[in-house]
């Protein structure tokens, strides 16, 4: 067709082998040279399509001319700052701006509020693209943090910048952005909160809480709780400012530290997270004497406890007994959760015609715990044929389905468990791209992950095959053509090996699975003790 219209550009299109034809006729070669071949004939214009791309990265959508030449400069080299030219800033956004072959630019104007005005510029299409995989694991110059934090006048983006500045451990850089953002948004308000309790800085907390922040004052029992400050901590415990959540999460401290006397304090005050870590405290502890006392006194709670205590002991009939109890006679939730552990007890036992009893009678009822647990049985004993016969009796049952695939996996019985991916492909596919994965059969999971790419299981397996074979390199090259699973496994293999040093390198860069890497190394508060919630007043 392009030698018949003569189209010079419809035939380069159809040529370049490197952007493809849409991104061709798109521009891209146009602004893709604009940005690399500037850096050598007009680096202060390049300096700004670079700036572009970075602030982009960082959410920030409409760049205004003054954004852009103040976060130009941050790109230079000192001697270019140095020997900056009169009028280097006009000709370089001039340069950035410029309206290349085919109507393209590498930044393109937005409407103003008069004519002949711009409302600022947004980065090409492409160029976002194509910037983001190229510079995905690179740093922004620190100095631009700085440009943001004089620039950035809309609150939202501002919180945002805050946030992306604290997950790369920039605690210098984020710390300005949160002190503006933290009563707008809740989120900065933790992380300004966990700032200062790193700092050790009750002060500073106390400052917040006066102002209503309720993380605050979270922050400020947890630092009484950890320097053992407790004479105070009765008369704070249960203000409406943090939520029920949280304070449970603090009730967790003080069971992590032994302290009973003070989780007692809390039970007789009417604090039932005082309660709840109690009666944990004392079965860890193996205090049976108390455990019953408490039982004898009605509380189920300490009745399921010391059915657990029982079972770390090997005392089984026993355990048996007290959840017979509980289920029988129990009220709320105790009932059903006693009848949880008694079926996963008989099951780790291996009392399965016990079990297989409890479950015919449970299925008349149409109560399906006991069946499960005892399919989990079947499979740690490997009776592939009785789990085939009660997957069979009822195939509705999608855990039983996934402990029968998972043995048909373990065993390699490959077109047994292909039969039953085909007919439940939600219970079985995961563990036939695991059979896969274990038999190296990497054509056919790569065939698998490009016939399906909303298949995250299936490339999954293959990454972790890759990573079992200690193919690193292909890893890393993925991850580099912008593979999201394979950027989260990259950094689990850099985890495995001890390189925390690149992680850090890659969290400071941005990339999301190095930033929540990190986040759990540091063991925040919320990451430690579970998630929780804060109210601000």
């Amino acid at each position: 067709m392009a030698a018949e219209t003569g189209d010079a550009r419809l035939h380069a299109a159809l040529d370049d082998g490197h952007f493809g034809f849409a991104q061709h006729l798109a521009g891209a070669p146009q602004v893709i040279d604009r940005w690399k071949l500037g850096q050598g004939s007009q680096p202060y214009g390049a300096a700004v399509i670079t700036a572009a791309v970075d602030l982009t990265r960082l959410g920030v959508q409409v760049l205004s001319r003054e954004l852009l030449a103040a976060a130009m400069a941050t790109y230079l080299t000192d001697e270019q700052f140095a020997e900056a030219p009169p009028g280097a800033v006009d000709s370089a956004l001039q340069y950035a701006t410029a309206k290349l072959r085919g109507g393209v630019r590498a930044l393109h104007p937005r409407r103003g509020s008069q004519l002949g005005e711009d409302g600022g510029f947004v980065l090409n299409d492409y160029l976002q693209q194509r910037g983001e995989l190229e510079r995905h694991y690179v740093p922004v110059p620190t100095a631009l943090w700085e440009v943001l934090e004089l620039q950035v006048t809309d609150m939202e983006l501002l919180s945002s910048l805050a946030l992306a500045a604290d997950d790369r451990g920039l605690t210098e850089q984020a710390l300005p952005l949160l002190l503006r953002t933290y009563m707008i948004d809740e989120e900065c308000s933790w992380r300004l909160t966990y700032l200062f309790m790193l700092q050790g800085r009750e002060d500073r907390l106390r400052e917040l809480s006066g102002e209503g922040v309720g993380a605050a004052l979270w922050g400020i029992v947890w630092l009484m709780i950890s320097r053992g400050r407790l004479e105070n901590l009765i008369q704070q415990w249960g203000d409406e400012a943090v939520s029920q959540d949280g304070w449970y999460n603090l009730a967790e401290m003080l069971y992590r530290r032994g302290d009973e006397a003070t989780l007692r304090k809390l039970m007789d005050t009417g604090h039932g997270e005082g309660r709840f870590y109690l009666v944990w405290l004392l079965k860890d502890q193996h205090r049976e004497v108390d455990l019953e006392s408490m039982a004898d006194a009605g509380g189920q709670d300490a009745q399921m406890k010391l059915a657990k205590l029982y079972e770390e002991q090997g005392r089984i009939d026993e355990a048996i007994g007290e959840y017979d109890d509980l289920i029988g006679n129990g009220d709320g939730d105790f009932p059903d959760e006693a009848a949880r552990s008694l079926a996963g007890l008989l099951a780790r036992t291996g009392r399965r015609e016990e079990l297989k009893e409890w479950m015919v009678q449970a299925d008349a009822e149409s109560y399906r715990i006991p069946r499960m647990h005892y399919a989990q049985l079947l499979w740690s004993e490997q009776r592939v044929d009785d789990l085939r016969d009660l997957v069979k009796a009822d195939d509705s049952r999608f855990p039983e389905l996934v402990r029968f695939a998972r043995l048909l996996s373990h065993l390699g019985l490959v077109d047994e468990l292909r039969e039953l991916a085909e007919k439940h492909p939600s219970a079985a596919r995961g563990e036939l791209h695991r059979a896969f994965a274990a038999a190296g059969a990497e054509q056919e999971l790569r065939a698998l992950s490009r016939e399906n790419k909303s298949a995250s299981d299936t490339h999954r397996h293959l990454l972790e095959m890759l990573a079992r074979q200690g193919r690193e390199a292909d890893i890393r090259q993925m991850a580099h053509a912008g593979d999201r699973e394979a950027r989260q496994m990259l950094v689990e293999v850099l985890a495995r090996e001890g390189r925390s040093a690149e992680i850090k390198a890659m969290a400071a860069a941005g990339d999301p699975a190095a930033c929540r890497h990190r986040q759990n190394q540091f063991q925040r508060p919320e990451t430690l003790l579970g998630s929780f919630s804060i109210k601000n007043t």
